[in-house]
């Protein structure tokens, strides 16, 4: 029975990785490849080297070749030590080289003559020069994620510690243009797998109304964050400014535990100037970690609770009507106005309107779970990671009744499987899932009043709306690794289907420019936004590469690669949302065309090399090209294509257009608000709509990056 499973492994699983899979350009793994020299420089074939990763006792085995030259791929991130034995020379012990993900490290061993009873043991030297590659990046350890200070434990300020990176919006939710890229064009996967937020790849809400980090997992249960920029190799897609990938802790053969608390409170601040009493401030974050050996040397756990509760003063604050004001309007509105404030100071030269303020306070609860297996025994590694998000927020609004109320539920799994298929041939195989379930309403949607404005009356926004998106990403990924001499090949063959889903609608919002406007219920406008009625997006995107590390000489490393993507046009499930053709002021397409045509020159040529200077590593010049293409976020399409051609996501109505239009709406255009679909069937949309189309032509956007570095390692090696 073993031997016909060991035979099925060894015959399939390479076969996937040629035909069917993808690896996807994050790696959780690091490669370690060096030469076998005698003391005078002369390279040794045939020596046997053992690795033993410290914390866990994972060993490799593995042979240099007639070059002298040995590598190991697609080792975990850790702490190794390597044993080298040859007859005639005494036996080589090193220890201490830490491997981070993504690394491409070089060590070269010397053997002294003696006798292979005899060893030499060497504490690995101090950090060399990236003499393997032209990547740029770098790699936060798990010392420096839980030691550096990091506001409301967020990884993501740790993005910002490497060059080129600046936020793109400072002031809003967290984005990042990298190297002078779109905010778009970073990818954020943990453990490989996609974890961002699907709709619009950011950091956070794309709405920006949770005001809240979508967090995938906390400082504790990160072993790295790795972040590539610059020239990337052909194995990475779908990111043209930068690469962030999270590692996940796993355990070890020593059982290790923490526990946590960080708080703030009111009782240590100031009180608000404006405020009469102090405002309330609870922030508490607290939570654990559990992580050892189920079987020693070959099974581990790490699991991973993080929880926080905080309540943040918010000042609330508008122009309000005045009682004198409010008495003397129409019974249309008493409804309305018995929900706004009074005025909590006067106004000068105003008998109609009033100062409000109000100190509120914002609420956020989050529950951040993360567990982790591994299972490593011989040829075969298995990790299996899921993380759990669900959490809530709460923002006031204007109106006290009408808290924008925002849950969040996130699942995150990945399962990793590494087979040794021989010496030199090694396989990956990653299945990732990443949904996002996010339904946001404000408390008075159902009530149904909407939005008054009144200029320099009732000044607050107070929007009712809701908005519901599910989007989900399931990732099949593979890659086949083969040493041939100096040659180091990679290939690969990836899917991926991401599914995006939304239901967004609003009640509607009035403006008056005074209030002799508003006490004869005349409008200047009304907004009716009849947004997306239910509708899904659906994309497959598919890639190829291949890679080639070649170390032409001791000094020289040249990193050669292709990468081919396709994705399909954004498509509604159903297939019904509509665009024009090339005119994007003549006709809309029949029901069911594509909504634009896919690119299919998505071709990716990456170029690299390496040169150690003076054969030392301390001194290294290296540089690339590469061209980088990622495609079109869900986001813009939910903003343009609609279900209808003569359907927008949002009109603006005027007297004009409606002659008697008043608050609240009534007859026809009340009933096409609460049934969008009838604004076409009565004709109101095609007189006062205009065109947010896309280009049918439109190429998928790109990026082409060169670089060239030169440095130099200043300390003297240990």
């Amino acid at each position: 029975m073993k031997k016909t499973v060991k035979m099925i492994l060894t015959r399939c699983v390479p076969a996937l990785a040629l035909g069917t899979l993808l690896l996807q350009g994050q790696t959780n793994t690091g490669i370690l490849t060096g030469r076998v020299l005698d003391s005078s420089g002369a390279t040794i074939s045939q020596a046997n080297l053992t690795l033993i990763q410290t914390e866990t006792a994972y060993s490799r085995k593995g042979i240099t070749d007639e070059a002298g030259s040995f590598q190991f791929p697609l080792l975990p991130p850790g702490t190794y030590g390597i044993t080298t034995e040859h007859s005639g020379f005494k036996k080589d012990e090193r220890k201490g080289i830490v491997l981070a993900a993504g690394d491409r490290i070089r060590v070269d061993l010397v053997l002294s003559v003696g006798d292979v009873t005899e060893t030499v043991s060497v504490v690995a030297s101090a950090a060399q020069t990236n003499a393997e590659s032209s990547i740029l990046g770098f790699v936060a350890d798990s010392r420096q994620v839980e030691s550096l200070p990091l506001a409301s434990r967020n990884f993501d300020q740790l993005i910002t510690l490497g060059t080129g990176v600046i936020r793109s919006r400072p002031n809003t939710v967290p984005s990042f243009s990298i190297n002078g890229t779109s905010q778009y064009g970073y990818n954020l996967s943990l453990d490989g797998t996609d974890s961002s937020a699907i709709e619009n790849p950011t950091l956070s809400d794309p709405s920006a109304g949770s005001q809240a980090r979508l967090n995938v997992v906390r400082p504790d249960s990160i072993a790295q964050l790795e972040v590539q920029t610059g020239t990337f190799s052909a194995d990475t897609g779908r990111a043209e400014g930068a690469v962030i990938n999270i590692i996940s802790k796993s355990g070890t053969n020593d059982l290790h535990g923490s526990l946590n608390e960080y708080f703030q409170n009111d009782k240590l601040n100031a009180r608000n100037f404006f405020s009469s009493t102090r405002d309330i401030l609870r922030q508490n974050q607290f939570g654990g970690t559990l992580g050892g050996p189920i079987q020693r040397d070959h099974i581990f756990f790490f699991i991973n609770y993080q929880g926080s509760r905080a309540r943040i003063p918010q000042q609330i604050t508008s122009n309000v009507p005045t009682q004198s004001l409010r008495d003397r309007a129409p019974a249309a509105y008493q409804t309305y106005l018995s929900q706004v404030p009074l005025p909590t100071q006067p106004l000068a030269n105003s008998t109609d309107a009033g100062f409000y303020r109000r100190s509120d306070v914002f609420k956020a609860d989050e529950n951040l779970a993360n567990t982790r297996g591994d299972y490593r025994n011989g040829s075969d590694s298995i990790f299996a990671r899921y993380s759990l998000n669900k959490s809530e927020t709460s923002s006031p609004a204007f109106l006290p009744t009408n808290r924008l109320v925002f849950p969040l539920t996130n699942h995150l799994a990945t399962l990793g499987y590494t087979r040794i298929l021989g010496s030199d041939t090694f396989n990956e195989l990653r299945i990732g899932l990443d949904r996002w379930d996010v339904p946001r309403e404000n408390q008075g949607y159902a009530g149904g009043l909407g939005q008054i404005t009144i200029t320099g009356i009732l000044t607050a926004s107070n929007a009712e709306g809701k908005l519901h998106w599910v989007d989900s990403t399931y990732t099949l990924a593979d890659s086949l690794h083969h040493r041939v001499g100096g040659h180091s090949l990679r290939t690969g063959v990836e899917f991926r289907r991401l599914d995006s889903a939304r239901t967004q609608r609003a009640n509607p919002q009035f403006s008056y420019t005074s209030a002799a406007t508003f006490l004869a219920n005349t409008p200047t406008n009304v907004t009716v936004t009849y947004g997306a009625l239910g509708a899904g997006l659906r994309q497959y995107q598919t890639g190829l590469f291949f890679q080639d590390d070649w170390r032409f000489s001791s000094r020289l490393a040249f990193n050669l690669g292709l990468r081919y993507d396709y994705f399909t046009p954004l498509a509604e499930v159903d297939g019904r949302m509509v665009n024009t053709g090339a005119d994007p002021l003549g006709p809309f397409q029949p029901t069911g065309t594509a909504l634009y045509h896919s690119d299919k020159n998505n071709f990716q040529p990456r170029a690299g090399f390496a040169w150690d200077i003076a054969g030392n590593q301390k001194t290294v010049l290296r540089g690339g090209f590469g061209i980088y293409n990622i495609a079109l976020p869900p986001f813009f399409i939910w903003s343009a294509a609609t279900i209808s051609p003569l359907l927008p996501t949002s009109a603006t109505y005027t007297p004009v257009d409606f002659p008697g239009l008043s608050y609240p709406l009534a007859g026809t255009l009340a009933a096409a608000n609460a049934n969008p679909l009838l604004a076409v069937q009565l004709g109101f949309a095609p007189p006062v709509v205009s065109r947010f189309v896309i280009d049918p032509n439109r190429r998928d956007a790109y990026t082409e990056s060169a670089s060239l570095t030169l440095q130099r390692q200043l300390t003297r090696l240990q």
